[in-house]
């Protein structure tokens, strides 16, 4: 860990989580989101000028999600990232999404490798037509990544120190699970890992709803915090939400929050593994299409 990575998780020591305390509760997709907040239809409050693999992107594919609708047999949401066919580069796509359907939830981080601090994020693999994309053009997915990410500008570099002291916007982001493996291969990470949630069906259901019903919520005015509202402190209390637990103070980065779930028993010992050299995960989902440049 380096020294800026320790007197941020010294500073964390003095700050109560966002999850401390949550408890389960039914959960309800509408007009009102997990905290009871009226769901504005999100508005770019700034050009999307986004990094992505050093270049601009300006097409709206770094929008976030934007709620559609909503109704008994689940909720549709617009701008969920998906890989297009023939090319298979990036583009959003409005998809429908059943919680009834899901089939699996799982914790996963990327671990870099170089400076070891990652990234971490929520994964859930659906039955089919639990996770349906509206339009052609696009490969077809069974698995959802819900990440929370800082939005950088087109001159802006990830710094923690930086994001501990309100430099980013926040960005949540849906992906189907194909679009995120490329997005995120080749580059800084080493590898992949998917923890399976040791939880019941019907809690890994209510993780899911408190996920969707907070990635569309409007966060324009919002801010990355490198300690107190970054992509281990989001995913951590949306699962602690869902299934019902306490967690400590100060886990802030990917590696220390996935061992204490480890040794909690929240989530399962062995990781399912995606590498640069087994991008699918052993055919957890459909090969993939070479990096586009």
């Amino acid at each position: 860990m380096t020294t800026v990575s320790k007197l941020i998780a010294i500073a964390a020591l003095f700050l109560p989580p966002a999850g401390w305390g949550h408890q389960f509760e039914e959960l309800q997709l509408g007009p009102k989101t997990a905290v009871g907040m009226a769901v504005p239809a999100p508005q770019a409050s700034e050009p999307a000028h986004v990094k992505e693999s050093g270049q601009e992107i300006t097409n709206g594919y770094k929008s976030p999600p934007e709620l559609v609708s909503s109704g008994p047999k689940g909720i549709t949401i617009a701008h969920v990232k998906w890989i297009t066919l023939g090319d298979g580069k990036n583009a959003c796509y409005t998809a429908s999404i059943n919680p009834d359907m899901l089939k699996e939830a799982y914790w996963g981080i990327d671990v870099d490798k170089g400076s070891g601090v990652g990234h971490s994020f929520l994964v859930f693999k659906f039955k089919p037509g639990g996770f349906v994309k509206q339009g052609s053009g696009a490969y077809n997915s069974d698995t959802l990544v819900v990440s929370v990410e800082a939005k950088l500008r087109w001159d802006q570099d990830y710094s923690a120190t930086a994001g501990a002291f309100g430099a980013f916007k926040i960005l949540w982001l849906l992906y189907s699970m194909e679009n995120y493996i490329q997005d995120t291969f080749p580059g800084e990470v080493a590898r992949i890992e998917m923890f399976s949630v040791n939880a019941s069906l019907d809690k890994k259901k209510a993780v899911l709803k408190v996920a969707l019903d907070r990635a569309v919520q409007n966060r324009d005015s919002e801010y990355y915090n490198t300690i107190t509202n970054n992509c281990t402190t989001n995913p951590m209390d949306m699962l602690a939400t869902g299934i019902g637990f306490r967690y400590p103070i100060g886990l802030i980065m990917p590696k220390h929050a996935t061992k204490w779930l480890k040794s909690a028993g929240i989530v399962s010992q062995t990781p399912l593994l995606f590498t640069e050299k087994d991008p699918a995960g052993h055919g957890f989902i459909k090969e993939l299409l070479p990096p586009v440049e």
